[in-house]
């Protein structure tokens, strides 16, 4: 067997498991512990439950697993000094719980609902956006990743190197998270992941995910969605959303311009329609007199 013949045997062997011995109602409560060992164990293993299985992904969200999973994301240690292990284990588990997050956002509409209902998507933003991330995300995609041990810097140590690839790793997963909620979630969830955004860029700055070209894509298609719909509208408030949204995103200069305009011109027109009216309303009023 080639090793990804052998990876998907060894992971549908495991999800069997955990099928049948309730695995699920076991592991989730682990993800809870206060140990990071325990915790990024218990995280991976419903990482591994849940690819590709939207039975299992179901399983986890019914025992409460959404709610914990948002938890482990938001954690910080619970020890003074932690050891390099546990700052590792403690950042693996974020990464294993978002990617868990992820495989639930790819399963079915109950599943995105419910992730847009416990408030992970403001969350999933701001790790998205991390300036810190992208940089990293972006030199490792061009080539220009420097190896800073192997660059003689005496304070990059193996553990700091790989605290800083999970950070890239964390903004990368919760990017394909977005994009798959964008793609395959309702309108509902697209608003609230452009709000999320903008409220992220007036907050802090945040800056557009361009070290990851899918996540961009998604939410290009998503701004262009929104001004047009807005353009034809009569909602200031929403017009204003959608241009702060679409010039975050690096849409067309001349497409933003296009779209204030035509909302201008159907407001002016709105209010000659309804002056129009009223003086025909008041020259029949007077006919009637």
């Amino acid at each position: 067997r080639s090793p990804e013949e052998a990876d998907r045997s060894d992971r549908a062997a495991l999800q069997e498991v955990l099928r049948t011995a309730d695995g699920v109602a076991l592991l989730v409560p682990l993800l809870n512990s206060g140990d990071s060992g325990g915790t990024c164990a218990a995280a991976n293993a419903l990482r591994n439950a849940s690819e590709r299985n939207p039975a299992m992904c179901d399983l986890i969200r019914q025992e409460g697993g959404l709610a914990l999973l948002h938890a482990v994301l938001t954690s910080e240690l619970r020890v003074e000094s932690p050891s390099e292990v546990e700052l590792i284990e403690h950042r693996g588990a974020k990464y294993w719980a978002l990617a868990t997050i992820g495989n639930l956002a790819a399963s079915n509409d109950a599943n995105r609902n419910a992730i847009q209902r416990i408030d992970i998507i403001p969350l999933l933003v701001t790790v998205a956006t991390d300036s810190k991330a992208q940089e990293r995300a972006q030199e490792k995609a061009e080539g220009r990743a420097v190896d800073e041990a192997s660059a003689g810097s005496s304070s990059a140590s193996p553990t700091s190197l790989l605290l800083g690839e999970l950070v890239s790793q964390l903004a990368l997963v919760a990017g394909e998270v977005l994009s798959l909620m964008l793609a395959k979630g309702d309108k509902s969830i697209e608003m609230a992941i452009v709000s999320g955004i903008v409220a992220a860029v007036r907050r802090q700055g945040a800056q557009p995910p361009v070290a990851f070209p899918e996540l961009m894509t998604s939410l290009q298609t998503a701004a262009r969605e929104r001004l047009q719909k807005v353009r034809m509208g009569d909602d200031p408030a929403a017009l204003h959303l959608a241009l702060d949204f679409g010039r975050w995103i690096r849409l067309p200069t001349v497409l933003l311009g296009n779209a204030r305009n035509e909302f201008k011109a159907r407001q002016i027109d709105a209010i000659r329609n309804e002056r129009r009216q009223q003086l025909l309303d008041a020259d029949d009023a007077h006919i009637e007199m």
